[in-house]
């Protein structure tokens, strides 16, 4: 349980709601269960299937190539909003949300 304790500890703080009752399993695992999730990927990548098919648990930002998307959005996204770069009003970036809210959009909408 000592080796889960900083991953613990980050869930816990996640959310104002409240993960606590909903992650207390983490805390009987073991060192070998935990080196085993964290080798566990964030994609799973299906080449037999045409066209291949990348599965992520939650979502990924349009426009990022993999290599840049982050962990927690894989996760966690569940939509996106579009947000006007300030430096070049002509340009747009999605930024990701846990929750939906005014102005998001399903993550696969806009793929």
């Amino acid at each position: 349980a000592d080796g889960y304790k900083a991953e613990w500890e980050w869930v816990q703080g996640l959310d104002a709601d409240g993960y606590k009752a909903e992650w207390e399993w983490v805390q009987g695992l073991d060192a070998d269960e935990v080196d085993w999730l964290r080798e566990l990927p964030y994609t799973l990548t299906l080449p037999f299937l045409e066209p291949t098919v990348l599965c992520v648990h939650a979502g990924l930002i349009p426009g990022v190539p993999l290599q840049y998307q982050s962990p927690l959005n894989m996760v966690k996204m569940r939509d996106v909003r579009l947000e006007l770069d300030q430096e070049s009003p002509l340009k747009s970036q999605f930024r990701a949300t846990e929750k939906s809210a005014e102005g998001s959009v399903g993550w696969a909408e806009v793929w």
